[in-house]
């Protein structure tokens, strides 16, 4: 069975929203890449802990938007997510976690960083015997596996995102457009239409013929019509991904966070934002 967008919706609406762009933005892009990994069969349900790989999946795709971002503004504290809310969002079961690692070298050296084999977690105390911290060995360590179980799917989702858009530079372009702001845009394009309309208006009241006149009427009605009908969001991020994609001039600092993310996708969509506890590969 399928993991549909209307159950990873509500996962994606729990993440953190990156710095550039508005949680909005990010729900329409999130939306389309949810389709391409759909095609890419990375979606699909059939048994209880394919249920938590999706999951993983929804978590390495937030994690690409702000890495994403960081790259963007060549920042990599441009958000800190905080893993463990992330976990908890996701209701992430790291015993079930463990089981998609199937590297047994980076499973044994998860063990070795987190104390189970370390005689420094061992202490005795007179009359009550062996004692070793459990609560703060798994805090850490159940943390851990999940990040490791995580980061081990970013290689299948980025693979998925890049045929589904079509390419590193069409993937960057799909990402680059959510750093523009929608709302501040269709703003700006109707403040243009009753800017437009207050002109026509005022060329009929001086027009002297009724062929001028009937031709600034239609015209009026032409944009109060589209006034009404408001602007298409669809074609403002088309006209967005069309800015995205110009050609870079590296003199200007909007052209040059261009270039960073264009560079960070055909780099294969490095780690950049590592939150908080850090993450680093054991």
């Amino acid at each position: 069975m399928e993991f549909q967008w209307q159950y990873a919706k509500p996962l994606f609406e729990k993440l953190d929203v990156p710095d550039y762009g508005s949680r909005d933005d990010w729900m329409r892009w999130y939306e389309e890449a949810w389709t391409h990994l759909t095609k890419a069969e990375l979606t699909q349900v059939e048994v209880p802990l394919d249920n938590l790989v999706v999951r993983l999946r929804i978590f390495a795709v937030g994690w690409l938007v702000h890495d994403f971002i960081g790259a963007v503004q060549s920042d990599e504290w441009s958000s800190c997510p905080y893993w463990t809310e992330w976990i908890s969002y996701f209701d992430i079961d790291p015993v079930w976690a463990l089981l998609t690692i199937n590297d047994q070298k980076i499973v044994s050296a998860l063990v070795v960083e987190s104390g189970l084999s370390s005689c420094d977690r061992i202490e005795v105390e007179e009359g009550e015997g062996i004692f070793c911290d459990v609560e703060e060995i798994n805090e850490a360590f159940f943390h851990r596996i999940v990040m490791v179980a995580v980061y081990m799917q970013r290689a299948k989702v980025i693979r998925a995102l890049k045929k589904g858009f079509g390419g590193e530079p069409q993937l960057f372009v799909s990402m680059y457009a959510n750093c523009y702001s929608m709302e501040d845009e269709i703003e700006r394009r109707i403040s243009d239409l009753d800017e437009y309309l207050e002109q026509l208006e005022s060329q009929l009241r001086h027009a002297t013929s009724d062929e001028i006149k009937s031709k600034l009427q239609a015209s009026m009605d032409a944009v109060r019509q589209q006034i009404v009908d408001g602007i298409s969001p669809q074609d403002v991020l088309d006209d967005f991904r069309v800015r995205a994609g110009e050609d870079v001039d590296i003199g200007d600092a909007n052209d040059g966070e261009r270039a960073n993310g264009c560079q960070w996708c055909c780099e294969g969509c490095p780690i950049v934002v590592r939150g908080e506890p850090e993450f680093y590969m054991p």
